[in-house]
């Protein structure tokens, strides 16, 4: 039942075109209130249909939705690591295709060290902002 309602979504490309029209928009806002709009509430969709697909036995459907929803970086980004998890899980497992897997672990770890980098760097830049703000 999910997976016939939520088809007209992805075929029709709908978030695709909102993202297109709105994520600007949607950017300039915190993370916390980010949720509450129409892209969010299209990916939340979107990720129901992934694991109504899974519970199918759709891996390879699955998979392709998954990496949609990587591939945007506007909304739900806390379920990115969750959506890696299971994409690898899916073609490591259903899919057998083990050379993606290495693939998708070297690209997720770089992304995510670079994450981190840029994490430490903001909070260094940060503290000498405080340190010269006081003197």
């Amino acid at each position: 039942m999910v997976v016939e309602l939520t088809e007209p979504i992805q075929q029709d490309g709908l978030f695709i075109k909102h993202n297109q029209l709105y994520g600007k928009d949607d950017l300039e806002l915190p993370l916390f209130l980010r949720r509450f709009t129409a892209g969010s509430v299209y990916i939340s969709l979107l990720n129901k249909r992934i694991e109504a697909l899974q519970c199918l036995k759709k891996y390879r459907e699955a998979v392709d939705l998954l990496q949609m929803l990587i591939d945007q970086d506007v909304y739900l980004l806390t379920h990115r690591g969750h959506w890696y998890d299971r994409i690898a899980l899916n073609l490591e497992t259903h899919l057998k295709d083990h050379k993606k897997v290495i693939m998708l672990i070297y690209i997720f770890l770089f992304i995510f060290h670079i994450q981190i980098i840029n994490y430490f760097y903001e909070l260094h830049l940060k503290s000498n902002t405080d340190f010269f703000n006081r003197g």
